[in-house]
């Protein structure tokens, strides 16, 4: 038998490193509102203080009309140990880990004091005091009494609810973050509630679009319009595609907007609500929504390039709760890692709308493609012209010359010359010509098919490029029901080796 010996944390070094979780104060107010959002029972009010008569007294107060908990459902809240995270979630659960209420508050402050009533029944109170922890080494919280409870409710002006939760925090000391002159604590505190509202308005824009009510400091918040959606005809965005992609049998939703000519957003109160203080530049690139909570924005994450081109492309990708481990979010749930599978295919959409962008205004212009078309169609609306040209950028393309050590250069003038010598006259004259069947044969299509799918396998073409360019193009003409049955058949073969 193992000689075995408990290693347990000590209480004081341990909620030192907790503390230093990388929160800011927007991120973590946020986290607590996660806590506070809708599980089947609306929570549809939000009510935040932060408040101050000298920089030492500075408080926060987030209270909710959610459901509450009663006094064992609070205990469970306020320990520190995390979810089980392969345990299974309510959909539009917002939380991840467990530990946000615990790690959000540490983050701030040294006291963090939690009141819940749930069904109009007694309130519950449970306070962690940080200092009584790191001076005793002990893993104790302070359970408040109706005496206690009735105190903080006069002392902090708290609403009188049926149901809610109010979380209270004291002794701000990173909120501080060093400053000490008390003359600057109006300003500071004034900074603080502004910096807050915006950030509030963009991530919770959805929420706040559905009814949700975030008031701060006496002030409602209103939804940002991130995608310029809202307005009169030709101030709005256009969407450039919606596409559905199945990453491990879970739905990811993806829409690339096209943001208007800045001379169409006019005023500085219309460009703020864009985008993060007016800055077009800055807030380009991809949003991720989690159970349409913004979780990151403003980054192409390495796919493309942040350019002044690029300036009006905005990317919304949005998921359920069910993928986490594949987006790799942290406990402050701030930043993703786009999973692998998804990275070229996104890659794709972004370079067709941050092209878009650099051509706003211009008379030549793409018409919008199929995704995984193999050809574009270029219109010049001054020459009244159009040329069809085969896409470069293709993955299936890029994948071959990848695979196979092509020189990229020569084939593209290959491809251009392919392109130049579309015959169009030749097309046209023969769609005049009712007798004629464009493609081919349906029995001739399927062996076409397979004999075309296995050379394009010998020369180690990815597998899901070429279904997503076969199913986009319909090369052979074929029923879409019949071409997935034969996609399928060349599936299982394609994976055996």
């Amino acid at each position: 038998m193992k000689n075995r010996i408990k290693l347990e944390p000590r209480a004081s070094s341990t909620i030192d490193l907790m503390r230093y979780n990388g929160y800011s104060v927007e991120l973590a107010i946020a986290d607590i509102i996660d806590n506070s959002l809708p599980k089947k029972v609306n929570s549809k009010n939000i009510q935040i203080k932060i408040i101050g008569e000298n920089l030492s007294n500075l408080y926060v107060t987030i209270e909710d009309d959610g459901i509450g908990m009663d006094h064992e459902e609070l205990k469970a809240a306020m320990h520190l140990s995390a979810k089980n995270l392969n345990s299974n979630r309510e959909q539009d659960d917002l939380g991840k880990f467990g530990l946000g209420l615990k790690s959000a508050s540490f983050s701030q402050c040294k006291n963090l004091i939690v009141l819940s009533k749930k069904n109009g029944k007694a309130i519950s109170g449970i306070e962690w005091d940080l200092s009584y922890v790191i001076q005793e080494n002990d893993w104790s919280v302070n359970i408040l009494d109706e005496n206690e409870i009735v105190e903080i409710k006069n002392k902090y002006l708290l609403n009188d609810v049926n149901n809610g939760t109010t979380v209270i925090w004291k002794n701000c000391d990173y909120i501080l973050n060093g400053v000490v002159d008390e003359s600057k604590s109006e300003e500071f505190i004034a900074s603080l509630v502004v910096n807050l509202q915006k950030k509030l308005s963009l991530i919770y824009h959805k929420y706040i679009n559905k009814g949700l009510k975030i008031i701060v400091n006496g002030l409602k918040i209103e939804a940002m319009d991130p995608f310029c959606i809202k307005g009169s005809e030709g101030t709005r965005s256009t969407i450039q595609y919606h596409e559905k992609f199945d990453l491990d049998g879970k739905l990811v939703e993806i829409t690339g907007y096209l943001l208007p000519h800045s001379s169409k957003i006019t005023g500085k109160a219309k460009e703020e609500s864009i985008s993060l203080d007016g800055d077009l530049m800055g807030n380009q690139g991809l949003y991720f929504y989690r159970v349409d909570r913004l979780i990151s924005w403003g980054s192409w994450h390495s796919l493309i390039k942040k350019s002044e081109a690029n300036k009006l492309a905005r990317v919304e990708v949005s998921v359920g709760n069910d993928l986490d481990h594949l987006w790799q979010i942290e406990i402050k749930k701030s930043s993703i890692t786009i999973p692998f599978k998804l990275r070229e295919y996104l890659k794709y959409l972004m370079r067709n709308v941050a092209q878009n962008s650099d051509r706003v205004g211009s008379r030549r212009v793409e018409r919008p493609q199929k995704l995984f078309a193999l050809w574009k169609t270029i219109i010049d609306k001054d020459k009244k012209s159009l040329v069809f040209s085969v896409d470069e950028e293709h993955p299936l393309l890029l994948d071959f010359i990848d695979k196979n050590n092509i020189d990229r250069e020569a084939l593209n003038s290959l491809f251009k010359l392919i392109g130049s010598s579309f015959p169009i006259s030749d097309l046209r004259n023969a769609i005049s010509q009712s007798t004629y069947h464009l493609g081919a044969f349906e029995d001739e299509a399927e062996k076409k098919l397979i004999e075309d799918a296995m050379d394009l396998k010998d020369l180690k073409v990815d597998f899901d490029n070429y279904y997503q360019t076969m199913v986009a193009n319909n090369i052979y003409g074929l029923e879409s029901e019949k071409l997935e049955t034969i996609l399928q058949k060349i599936k299982n073969e394609w994976l055996k080796s």
